[in-house]
């Protein structure tokens, strides 16, 4: 159900989108209210499920994540819940994946991000050998959306990382909102130590800044859809990269490596949307294959955040000990 969100609210939500760490007592002076109402209107969206939390932007690509690998699975219906919850609860070392049910082309959908290839094939051996599992099909992506996110700094060398470092992130990941004091006391150090620390990261480019991260349901979103698309031989594909991004409704699009050559993923308030998009894609004349996979989801999370939805685990980073 869509939650009303009035003028003060979708300005808060706006200033919160930028700088998810600005304190209430800014947030204040910007709307005119006072912290107090500020405070108990953040709360009121968080009960509501139009905020559902807020989380750091990380740039992964300082990270030890080397590959990630789209994921589409042909499982037996009856047993497609026990899939997901098969391939989510997969436990190999340095690599992380997530599952969801979807309708389509494929009725389980997973994403695998993970510092070495051979990994990524154990998860697909592992899934492929599991009885209720009919097909699998991996794609390794080429690109990321990171290019979306202002401010990065690759030539910016990181420095060692040890675990008070990945504590911090841990922490922020799940709640950007938490002070450096209290930080500091779930850590057991010094408030002057996170805030150095919380900096130097910052200085380095791992982490990009801090967003809200909103509850799909609230906002009137009711899918959620992405495709595997296959370009025709002997076309140009970037060119035909930037037409995919520029397709209405189309969230972002990167480049893959196996079966298929791009995965793109959509936003819809009513079907009606998405058959627009299937309309659009087909218009686009490089296309040869456009397979959708509407995911099964109840209010999830916008945007979707590995790193909030799973945590920040030791082999993100080479841990000085």
């Amino acid at each position: 159900m869509k939650e009303k969100i009035d003028s003060i609210n979708l300005k808060m939500l706006d200033i919160l989108h930028k700088d998810a760490r600005t304190p209430f007592t800014e947030l204040a002076k910007h709307l005119g209210i006072s912290p107090t109402i500020v405070s108990s209107r953040f709360n009121k969206m968080k009960q509501t499920g139009i905020i559902k939390g807020t989380t750091l932007i990380l740039d992964m690509t300082k990270t030890n994540i080397e590959y990630y690998v789209s994921i589409g699975v042909k499982a037996s219906e009856p047993e497609v819940e026990k899939v997901v919850k098969f391939i989510n609860e997969l436990d190999i070392e340095e690599t992380q994946v997530m599952a969801w049910v979807t309708f389509g082309r494929y009725n389980v959908t997973a994403l695998l991000s993970s510092k070495k290839l051979v990994d990524a094939h154990r998860i697909k051996q592992a899934i492929k050998q599991n009885p209720a599992v009919i097909e699998v099909s991996t794609s390794l992506n080429l690109s990321s959306d990171m290019d979306a996110f202002q401010g990065l700094k690759p030539n910016v060398k990181m420095g060692p990382m040890d675990e008070i470092d990945i504590g911090i992130l841990r922490i922020l990941c799940r709640d950007a909102r938490v002070s450096f004091k209290g930080i500091g006391q779930k850590l057991g150090v010094g408030t002057d130590t996170v805030f150095r620390r919380y900096n130097r990261m910052v200085d380095e480019g791992l982490i990009i800044g801090a967003t809200v991260v909103l509850g799909s349901s609230a906002w009137g979103i009711t899918g959620f859809c992405g495709f595997f698309v296959k370009v025709k031989p002997g076309v140009d594909v970037l060119l035909t990269k930037e037409k995919l991004r520029k397709t209405e409704k189309i969230s972002f699009a990167v480049q893959i490596l196996g079966e298929y050559d791009f995965f793109m993923e959509a936003f819809f308030e009513k079907f009606d949307q998405l058959y627009d998009v299937m309309a659009a894609l087909r218009s686009i004349p490089e296309l040869l294959v456009i397979d959708p996979v509407i995911y099964c989801l109840q209010n999830w999370s916008l945007p979707a955040f590995p790193t909030y939805e799973r945590g920040v685990p030791d082999w993100f980073f080479d841990i000085k000990k």
